[in-house]
């Protein structure tokens, strides 16, 4: 069955009627193929507008709908209440934008006719290959996913939490609060940056919506926005996070001495360890590329000193799937590479460092 197409072209007043030939351009239409009916109107989108749409689908049995006029973010949905309530399938509707795209940019009439055609046409072509849709509704998860924990993750985390969603704070290191957690102040007034950031990372800690996954990274997504199945890969502490209260006693035990990243490598630090004074949550982990017990070497020395217990050298990385409907991206930033300004003599004169070795001597 050949579509019956119906063809409405809007005057908007001046914006359309004055800057097109309107007369030509409803005789080229109603020369295109299934178009069975052209009209031009002063306000498509009035209440009569629309009621003329209405009355001419129920009695010129229209299969499709084109509306020449403004922007379909203007309209299109009004449109499609007057399909659906003149029972004709609200998708079988194409709006072709000759305002916006068409006599608001083109000041010759002559010219500005043709392209007012030519889009109309295109409408007309377009139409005729819709299909009707039926609108859905789907489950959407309330909870989102916040991928880094640093000044910027947690202040999303902490937002969503206020409107009772379930979070999930995700960290791929052992502690929380990003580079400004390492740095003694902060642009501009030179505040204290500890005093700023730790009674939020304490009410992070506590908030009953947030759940934080250090040592985590995304593996996966998979799904659409409103449902996302999400992969994360919770590596092992190999320290009872219920138990460990941070006392340092089994680092001061340790053997072994790496250089300390979280220094900027101006110190060391040991297998196992607390990533600096201060770090949230204050809780101890180990390296596992450098402790002796995965070299093959029999040290127990941090579950011995241990005065709670709380070594478990048997944990191994958990897989966990999350389901949100939301991610927000918070993946913190790099710092400059000095190398970039050789003229500095950054790495061949000692006493030149980088802003953050700078507040980590």
């Amino acid at each position: 069955m050949e579509e019956r197409i119906g063809v409405y072209v809007c005057e908007c007043g001046p914006n359309i009627k004055d800057a097109i030939d309107l007369h030509e351009v409803v005789k080229f239409v109603q020369g295109l193929d299934n178009v069975v009916l052209t009209k031009a109107f002063g306000l498509l989108c009035a209440v009569d507008g629309q009621e003329l749409i209405r009355k001419d689908i129920k009695e010129h049995n229209l299969t499709r709908v084109v509306i020449a006029a403004c922007s379909p973010k203007e309209h299109e949905n009004t449109f499609r209440q007057c399909l659906e309530k003149a029972g004709l399938n609200p998708f079988l509707l194409q709006i072709a934008n000759i305002r916006e795209q068409c006599t608001w940019v083109v000041k010759d009439k002559a010219l500005a006719t043709d392209k007012a055609k030519a889009i109309i046409h295109a409408a007309v072509r377009r139409v005729a290959h819709h299909e009707p849709l039926e609108v859905k509704e789907i489950e959407c998860q309330p909870d989102a996913l916040v991928v880094g924990a640093g000044i910027a993750g947690i202040s999303a985390a902490l937002t969503l939490a206020q409107k009772n969603r379930k979070v999930y704070l995700v960290e791929k290191l052992p502690c929380i609060g990003g580079k400004v957690a390492r740095y003694e102040d902060v642009f501009p007034n030179l505040e204290c940056a500890s005093c700023i950031l730790d009674p939020i990372l304490d009410e992070v800690l506590h908030n009953e919506h947030i759940d934080i996954l250090t040592l985590s990274e995304v593996q996966e997504v998979l799904g659409f926005y409103g449902n996302f199945l999400v992969k994360v890969n919770k590596k092992a502490r190999f320290v009872d996070s219920e138990t460990c209260i941070g006392c340092g006693a089994c680092v001061e035990t340790c053997p072994v001495k790496v250089t300390n990243e979280y220094n900027e490598g101006l110190d060391q630090r040991r297998a196992i360890y607390i990533p600096y004074a201060g770090a949230l949550p204050n809780i101890a982990v180990i390296d596992k590329e450098h402790c002796l017990r995965w070299q093959g070497e029999a040290c127990s020395a941090c579950n011995e000193a241990c005065p709670f217990g709380s070594i478990i050298y048997e944990e191994t990385d958990q897989a966990r799937q999350l389901r949100v409907g939301a991610i927000v991206l918070a993946p913190g930033f790099d710092l400059f590479d000095p190398a970039k300004a050789p003229q500095y003599g950054y790495g061949k004169i000692d006493s030149v460092y980088t802003s953050l070795e700078f507040e980590r001597l």
